[in-house]
This record gives structure tokens, sequence and C-alpha cells, in this order.
């Protein structure tokens, strides 16, 4: 079969799903920093460098990896021979024009660039390959397709189950199930009948023809045993290295896990210890103390007996003194305290009496120069209104529009109030309709705060502006148009 011209394409892929194509081109200038991709901002991207014919079929594949920057730009760095890699590729499943070149971390031709590479993920569900294949035959690119051919119908079957009728029976060398055809077996009466028409038309036969047929149909059968072979292999190195990896991540985890462990352990002997001390050094602490009061409370008792055997008299004599003397300080403390509190009275009034004084000062000149400001304004307006000057303003919803010399304070003072009555419509309305025409996109917040964003058709006039439903998109109204216009009128 003669493909054609062949062309070269780039898929990136997101969760299965080819979310972006482009020709090899085009993935040129992203490299050169020519051309950012925002959706990728901050990612490390499945891609694949796919040759495709002129019937939309994939000869060639080379599966990798590309990492893109925080501003949507690829890696610098980056540079992997796509090309080399799919001329010497090795075979890989069959996508409708034969078996393909296959390019991938597990059968790569060169071995350094093992690591930017990624396996394909062949599982019947999520199948990277005949996304590839449905990919290249929506023609997205726009590739010049030959006009003679006609598309063979694509399942994805040939993938999640590579074997068909033929299960694999060892791991290394699968044994095939060859179907054994079911040959009618003739009558006596039609094998006579037969075998005479045969030896009648001797002419027709031909051994060379039947040889011919007969090695053409081995040969096509060995191809397709070695094609579901290859298919198999590549399943299998791709499912032992995905069990390597997760093998691997499972023993780090149980290692960090581990460490973490050992970690709490060490650290919670080291608090055990630390708590030990402490309980040690308040023990030792307790019992000095204990010891200590039980001698001051013993001298204290001494001292008690002492003097109730010197003196019963001398204890109320010395009660009393103490008593006046701290009435004394008491009443003398009183007093001073009364004073400085008085002193603060009089001062907080003269400071309040002043700052009364000074704002009455400031209310008398602000005043002033307002209506210095008002005058001197209404002079210079009256003027110019006396010498045939217009005063004319333009606002979206209302256009051009001459203000009067009257209205100039309110209209300075209270523009979109003034421009919302000139459209009959509320403040608040024309205020809402003026953000909606600035930016005619849906500002209805999604379930993560942000905003939905999508462009919607921009309302002209702020009369017909009914907000909920102008300012959303067809999936975010909860009312119909009906209802829209009615609302924006004010009918019920």
């Amino acid at each position: 079969m003669a493909h054609g011209s062949i062309t070269e394409a780039i898929l990136f892929f997101d969760d299965g799903v080819v979310t972006k194509e482009m020709l090899f081109p085009e993935f040129e200038a992203v490299l050169d920093g020519v051309v950012q991709i925002n959706d990728f901002r901050n990612k490390l991207i499945k891609s694949a460098f796919v040759q495709i014919d002129s019937h939309l079929l994939i000869t060639s594949a080379v599966l990798f990896l590309v990492d893109f920057d925080e501003q949507g730009y690829a890696d610098r760095d980056w540079n992997i021979p796509l090309q080399h890699l799919a001329y010497t590729a090795g075979r890989g499943p069959d996508l409708g024009a034969g078996p393909i070149k296959l390019a991938c971390k597990s059968q790569c031709p060169v071995s350094w660039h093992q690591a930017q590479l990624w396996d394909p993920d062949l599982s019947p569900d999520n199948n990277d390959l005949a996304a590839m294949r449905r990919s290249a035959e929506r023609n997205n690119l726009g590739i010049l397709v030959d006009s003679s051919y006609t598309a063979t119908p694509f399942t994805e079957s040939a993938f999640s189950n590579p074997v068909g009728q033929m299960p694999l029976q060892d791991d290394d060398f699968p044994i095939l199930d060859v179907p054994i055809l079911d040959v009618p077996v003739l009558g006596a009466a039609e094998q006579a009948a037969t075998e005479q028409s045969v030896e009648q038309s001797s002419d027709a036969y031909n051994p060379d023809l039947q040889s011919n047929t007969s090695k053409k149909f081995d040969a096509d059968h060995r191809d397709k045993i070695a094609n579901l072979i290859k298919q198999q292999r590549l399943r299998i190195s791709t499912l032992k290295l995905r069990f390597e990896q997760e093998s691997a991540l499972h023993e780090q985890q149980r290692n960090q896990q581990k460490e973490e462990f050992k970690g709490k352990h060490i650290d919670q002997q080291q608090e055990l210890e630390v708590l030990k001390r402490q309980n040690q050094t308040l023990k030792s602490s307790m019992k000095t103390q204990l010891e200590e009061f039980r001698r001051s409370r013993e001298q204290l008792t001494r001292q008690i007996k002492d003097i109730e055997n010197d003196e019963v008299n001398d204890l109320e004599r010395i009660k009393a003194e103490y008593e006046t003397e701290m009435a004394e300080r008491l009443q003398a403390a009183t007093a001073e305290m009364q004073e400085q509190l008085e002193i603060r009275d009089v001062e907080m009034a003269y400071r309040n009496e002043l700052d009364n004084q000074k704002e009455a000062e400031l209310d008398e000149l602000r005043n002033k120069v307002e209506d210095l400001t008002i005058r001197q304004s209404e002079d210079v307006l009256g003027d110019l209104s006396e010498k045939g000057v217009v005063f004319v303003a333009h606002h979206p919803g209302v256009g051009h529009i001459t203000i009067p010399l009257r209205d100039i304070p309110r209209y300075m003072n209270h523009v979109l109030e003034y421009v919302s009555d000139k459209c009959f419509v509320p403040e608040e309305q024309y205020s809402n309709w003026l953000t909606h025409y600035e930016s005619p996109s849906c500002d209805v917040r999604t379930t993560d705060g942000s905003r939905c964003g999508v462009r919607i058709d921009r309302v002209e006039s702020p009369g017909i502006y009914a907000h909920g439903h102008s300012n959303h998109c067809k999936k975010h109204r909860t009312f119909s148009a009906v209802e829209a216009v009615k609302a924006a009128r004010g009918e019920s």
C-alpha cells in the first residue's frame, strides 16, 4: 500500500485524552520560545511525535515528556531527536497501516533518552494508542487526504485484547491457537462429479498459483503472529516497568514512614528523659521547700509563744499602733489621689474646650473654601455659557448629552445618578449594565470561587438589561428571555 506524503505532528495528552494538536514546525516554534501555551503552565505534559500518511494513518510514534514553566514556555534545555528516534524505533502495534515504529520508555533506541520518554497505557478503558489514532482520523490539522482511499472502521479490540482469538500461553513466547478452517465434506456422488469436473478443466489448475497463495498466506500469518507477539511483549514490558515504579514508590514510602516512626520514637524517648529529669528536680525542690516551711513554722510558733509569755498587752498595743499608722497612710494616699484626679479633670475640660474651638474654626474655614470654590466655578461657567459655550458629555448607553448650566453641580457630584436619569433607569441598573458593557462575559462564581468568564452577547441599551440574565451565559441563566425583559421593565 502506498501511503503518499508524510505529515509530522505533535499530540499533547491529559488523562489519556488528546487535548491539543499542532504540526511539528509549530512545536519547533514553541521550543524556540516564540510561542507560549498558557494551558500548560507549570506542568509536565505527556506528548507524542507522530508521522501521519495521506490516508490519515499513523506510521511512526515517539512518546516523550516536555516540561513547561510558570509562564507557559517550554523547557529551553529540552533536546530530544524526535525524527531520529522515530526512524530507529522498533516495531509496535498495527494502527491501520501495518506495524508502526514506536519509541517509548520501555522501547527506546537511544538509552540516554529513556528517562524523557513514557509508556502508553494499553488498558481497554484508557488506551493512549487508540486516542492517537482517533485524533489522526479527526484530521483537525487539515492534512491533505488521498481521495481514492476508503478508511477502515476502527475498533479498540486490537488494543484492549491484543491477541484476539489467539490467547498467549507463555509469558515470553506465546503459543497461538490457529483456528481450524471449516471445510465441508463432499458426498460420493458430489466427489465424483467434482473429480470429473477437475479432469475436464485441467487447464484451469495451476500448481504455482496454489503454492504462491499458500506461501503468501503463511507469510501473512507469520507477520500477524510476530505483530501480536510484539504487542504482547510491549504490554508486558510496560506493565513490568509500571510495577517496578509502583514497587519502588511503595518501598520509598515505607522507608520514609519507618524513618518518621523512628524519629518520633527517638523524640518521644528524649521527651520522656526530659520529663523524668524535670520530675526529679521538682521532687527535690518540693522536699527542700517543705523542710524550709517546717523550720519557719517552728520558729514562728516559738516567737508567738515567747510573745504570749512576755506580755499579752504588748500585742494589743502593737496592734493598735499598727492600725492607727495604716489608717493615717490610707487617708494621706486618698487625699493625694483625689487632688490628682481633680487636676486631671481640669486639664481634660480645658482640652475639650480647645478641641471644640479648633473644630468650629475648621468648619468655618471649610465652609468659606467651599463657598469661594462654588462662586468661582459658577462665575467661570456662567461666563462660558453667556459666550455660547455648550457643555456636552458622552456616556455609554445615552451617547452625547448636553448639560445645562444649572445641572453642572449635580453632574459633577453624582455622574452615574445623572446619566442613569437620562437613560430612565435606576442608578444600580445602569452601574450593573456599564460593568457588563465594558466586559461582556459571564460573572457567575463557580464552585471553586473563580469567575465563569464565558464570552456572551453585549446588551447595547441599559433599558433592556436584566441583571442575573444579561450578564450570565446560557448555562447559568436562571430565567428565560421573556422574564428578563419583564424584569428589566419592572413588570411582575
